[in-house]
């Protein structure tokens, strides 16, 4: 009962396949790549522990002289007016419902404010960056890393004049001003809408070559670093992932059914067997993916890959059960030309060439399937999250797809066969 076959084992499918509604998709790459006995990993997760609190997420904004392609320095006051209007305006994104967790301060922030009011700014920023503070190089540490200046604050006091135009005598090369946020994973898409929020703002709203949202001051070009920019930056690479693969799987169903069967004549071409191939394929991998996202493990980007080597491996496997079915019909046509073909006949016949092809096809099926899904599980063991997730899913899709040639694509075959010996037509069957 071929169709009682391809139904129950469809049936079957679908409902391993029910495990995706609790897949967890991973596509942070640091997690991806970050193997998790590294050391770095376990110095991580033990911070975590102790301190009771989440890995720390950054956003950095760079600010720069030529937003109309002038690359001079700015003067010192008119390079800290535009770096202190690029952070109000940085500070008035909404945040969510949390503003103190969500958006730290920059750091030393209150710095570059003080310094506009200081009767000599550069000989203060001088000594600060030199070490002379009470902190004994903190601060030194920490605007040193944050800003460039022609001529270079290195020498200290001394080689600087204390007057009122020494705000102007020194140059602003850049300034980076660096936010702090919450990384607990709770808040996790709250902060990445707020980074990208803040990341538009900037890029696309004119604080890189407006003059800062037009509010007067000089022109500068504004560079943005966070976790959600840099994740957009590659799904925006990999947008096109989906109409790839929907390409891929269509041009392989075309040519197996167009080219499964030697005889491609009206009778002979097997373009509904072909189609059943791909449709075995598609359902070996619900059920793998969904048994592997129902166990907990995680899917991420490289996953995406196994749907071309179960569509591959599925696709030589369907070749072979069909070259081997077509060597058994030829070699039994000789013996039936003069048998009556009555109904029960055509059946016990057509079992018997199932059968038949099944025997010669199948441990080369076997084969190829088993050693694949050993080799794959064996590198599920590897220490790198990513491809330890490609190759569970994978292995996990070799079995499925096994058991799906097996029953699915066996039963499927048998209907196509049946087919020809009626004589009907496989364009309009």
């Amino acid at each position: 009962k071929p169709w009682a076959t391809m139904g129950s084992t469809a049936a079957l499918a679908l409902l391993f396949g029910c495990g995706l509604l609790r897949v967890q998709i991973v596509v942070d790459p640091l997690s991806l790549w970050l193997p998790d006995a590294s050391t770095s990993a376990v110095h991580a997760a033990r911070v975590r522990m102790l301190t009771g609190r989440p890995d720390a997420r950054f956003l950095q904004v760079l600010v720069e002289p030529g937003g109309t392609g002038a690359a001079a320095p700015l003067p010192l006051r008119d390079g800290l007016l535009a770096s202190l209007s690029v952070h109000e305006a940085l500070s008035a994104v909404p945040p969510g419902r949390s503003a103190v967790t969500l958006a730290g301060a920059p750091t030393s922030s209150g710095v570059w404010s003080r310094l506009l009011a200081d009767p000599a700014p550069a000989a203060t920023l001088a000594r600060a960056v030199a070490a002379d503070g009470i902190d004994g190089g903190f601060t030194a540490v920490l605007l040193g890393g944050q800003l460039a200046t022609q001529p270079p604050l290195q020498g200290g006091a001394a080689e600087l004049p204390r007057n009122d135009t020494a705000l102007n005598d020194t140059a602003l090369s850049a300034l980076l001003l660096n936010y702090f946020l919450d990384g607990s994973p709770a808040r996790k898409s709250e902060v990445d809408a707020w980074e990208m929020r803040v990341s538009s703002l900037l890029l696309d709203g004119g604080m890189g070559g407006g003059g800062a949202s037009g509010q007067g001051v000089a022109d500068v070009r504004v560079s943005v670093r966070s976790n959600a920019v840099f994740n957009a930056d590659i799904a925006s690479a990999t947008a096109d992932t989906a109409l790839l693969i929907s390409v891929g799987i269509g041009l392989t169903s075309m040519f197996v059914c167009l080219f499964l069967s030697r005889d491609r004549s009206c009778l002979g071409a097997r373009p509904a067997l072909g189609g059943a191939a791909i449709g075995s394929v598609m359902l070996a991998t619900a059920a793998a993916f969904g048994v592997c996202a129902g166990a907990g493990v995680k899917y991420n980007e490289m996953v995406s890959v196994a749907l071309f080597v179960m569509l591959g491996v599925g696709v030589d496997d369907a070749f072979l059960f069909v070259r081997a079915l077509e060597d058994v019909l030829a070699a039994r046509q000789k013996e039936r030309q003069h048998e009556r073909a009555d109904a029960s006949s055509l059946e016990a016949s057509l079992e018997a060439d199932i059968g038949a092809a099944l025997a010669a096809a199948g441990p080369s099926i076997l084969l190829s399937s088993t050693t694949n899904a050993i080799a794959f599980a064996v590198s599920a063991y590897s220490p790198l999250p990513a491809l330890r997730g490609f190759c569970t899913y994978s292995a996990a899709g070799m079995v499925a797809d096994l058991c799906l040639q097996l029953t699915f694509f066996v039963a499927a075959a048998a209907i196509d066969e049946r087919r020809r010996r009626q004589q009907r037509c496989a364009w309009a069957p």
